[in-house]
């Protein structure tokens, strides 16, 4: 998913702009090929989550499929007497999870497309799907201070004003409740040496392009995607009771890299393990109110 447009300036886009490219394009983690199953059947939710469960398995989940998804991330049974909003549900893998262990769930997508999955999914497995809807992050339809726990997974920065969507966060999370966030992490292997120094220099991008937040979208999913350092995202959340990051997720350097971590694999896993939790392209962001 290429966005091919250098021009734009991610702080003049508006949140139409944002929605139109996510509803032509739901995230189902199928990066090389067309979908091969009916978009709603549980053949095609079963595809998508296949793959992204082991994508994200090494951080989220290293015991899968023994364990439950994001299980590193969420303790699903602190949340049977918990209100959970989940921001972001675009095809509804997470919002399966979390509903199934919550005393009350919601979810909202900017997209119709998005909440119609998610509704569809939540009605395959007898979920109830009431609090699913559409929405806009920077706008939320909820009343001060309505949940315990708040969760987003790889939203808030593509949305057009990023703080405003923290603003809103902060103020449906009741007193003493949890968010945890993850935004792309700027000081990483894959914006700096993989897209500024590879693709940048040496592929030439750089001449097209003009700058590394472009060359990054080259090749970053969304019509925008902010990346922020660990103080920035720490900023951002100003006011909250305590704010920790952690990086984790995919590292990005060259092509060949991957070859080199099956040569060598034992020197290679130690090293992509200390890349992936301090350069790491995900900044998860836990929140306490």
């Amino acid at each position: 998913m290429k966005n091919n447009n250098f021009s734009k300036n991610p702080d003049t886009v508006v949140q139409s702009q944002v929605k139109t490219w996510w509803e032509r394009r739901p995230m189902i983690y199928e990066w090389e090929n067309q979908p091969t199953f009916e978009e709603g059947t549980e053949e095609f939710f079963e595809h998508a989550d296949k793959l992204f469960w082991k994508a994200s398995a090494p951080f989220a989940h290293p015991n899968w499929p023994q364990s439950k998804p994001f299980s590193r991330l969420i303790d699903y049974p602190q949340l049977q007497n918990k209100h959970v909003l989940e921001i972001g549900c675009g095809i509804g893998a997470l919002a399966e999870q979390l509903a199934l262990s919550a005393n009350s769930f919601a979810a909202i997508d900017l997209t119709e497309r998005g909440v119609l999955l998610t509704k569809k999914r939540l009605e395959l497995h007898s979920l109830d799907n009431s609090g699913v809807r559409q929405a806009d992050a920077e706008h939320l339809p909820f009343p001060d201070e309505s949940f315990d726990f708040v969760w987003s997974w790889g939203v808030i920065h593509h949305s057009a004003h990023t703080d405003q969507c923290v603003k809103e966060i902060l103020r449906v999370l009741k007193k003493d409740g949890t968010a945890k966030i993850m935004v792309y992490h700027r000081n990483s292997t894959r914006y700096y040496v993989y897209g500024g120094l590879y693709r940048g220099l040496l592929c030439g991008k750089l001449i097209k392009c003009r700058s590394l937040y472009a060359i990054n979208m080259d090749f970053t999913d969304g019509y925008i995607a902010r990346h922020f350092s660990r103080a920035e995202a720490t900023e951002l959340f100003y006011g909250a009771r305590s704010v920790t990051t952690q990086v984790m997720g995919e590292v990005a350097m060259f092509p060949g890299w991957g070859s080199l971590s099956r040569t060598f694999p034992r020197f290679m896993d130690h090293l992509n393990r200390f890349l992936a939790n301090h350069f790491g392209w995900y900044l998860f962001v836990e929140v306490s109110k």
